[in-house]
Formats: C-alpha cells, structure tokens, sequence
C-alpha cells in the first residue's frame, strides 16, 4: 500500500518543484525585459535624489521599472552644450 503512494507523490514533488523553478526564472526575465532605460542630465542639486539607493530601488521596481542613468552638469552647460531635444 505504501508503495503504491510513494512513486505519485514523488512525481508531485518533482512536478511542484520545476514549476516552482520555471516561475521564479520566468518572473525575473519578465521584470529586466520589461525595464526602460532612461538617460538625463542633472544639476548638482538634483542629483544626490536621483543616486540615492532609496530612489534607484523604487524606480526599479514594479509599476515602474525604470532604469536611470544621470549626468551632472551645471546650468550653464545644460543650457549651451546639450542637444535637450
């Protein structure tokens, strides 16, 4: 009697366990797939929020995954330099 539950449950437990492991692979790929990378310019007073942990971790996650990448500049060259287009 024994026996004949064990092979069942064993397949349960295999099954379980690659489902499990597809999800959480597949969630990941998911969420990097769907993040929008975006890319601006700074002055110096804005810029410490933007590289706070606090704030990348936020953007990066769920509803926004967003990805940022800001530059420093003076007010100066943001007005003369960059193409703000």
């Amino acid at each position: 009697m024994l026996r004949r539950l064990v092979a069942p449950l064993l397949t349960l437990v295999l099954l379980a366990g690659v489902g499990a492991a597809i999800y959480v692979s597949v969630e990941g790929q998911i969420e990097s797939a769907s993040a929008v990378e975006i890319k601006g310019i700074s002055g110096s007073e804005k810029l410490p929020f933007f590289q706070d942990l606090q704030t990348v971790e936020a953007l990066s996650k769920e509803p926004w995954y967003l990805k940022t990448h800001v530059e420093k500049a003076g007010s100066r060259e943001i007005a003369t330099t960059y193409d703000l287009s």
